[in-house]
């Protein structure tokens, strides 16, 4: 009998894998600029925690993560304020988001190999550019 582990276990890549911190933080700012999180609304760990099924911990790490990015502030011993933001700011989050989101999402396509699109019924895009690898 061998002792060596089986190989082609499909075990999920590290890499893709991100912290609940980073989760919660994706979300929170998601629902910042849905207009779900209000401005001016003082919102609490503990109470958003709950609402994610989680501990305040990685909730209050999130928040602090938002207070550098200055969409929320801290009000001592009761939680974050959200900052309002004007709707220019908001416009130039959106530009910004589309300069970066637009081409990352064509770069990662176009490393697809073409055998991969046949397996998800899709054809492989046209695009005569390959993407250039990141060093």
């Amino acid at each position: 009998m061998s002792m060596e582990p089986p190989s082609g276990l499909n075990l999920p890549s590290m890499h893709e894998r991100r912290s609940l911190r980073e989760m919660i933080t994706h979300e929170l700012r998601a629902a910042l600029v849905a207009g779900r999180l209000r401005p001016g609304i003082v919102y609490s760990a503990p109470m958003l925690a709950a609402e994610f099924g989680v501990s305040a911990t990685p909730v209050r790490e999130a928040m602090l993560d938002l207070t550098k990015e200055g969409l929320v502030e801290v009000v001592r011993n009761k939680g974050f304020r959200v900052v309002g933001l004007t709707d220019q700011e908001l416009d130039e989050f959106t530009e910004i988001r589309a300069l970066i989101e637009i081409p990352s999402t064509v770069w990662v396509a176009a490393s697809v190999p073409p055998r991969s699109w046949s397996r998800c019924g899709r054809s492989p895009p046209t695009s005569s550019r390959r993407p250039v690898p990141v060093t």
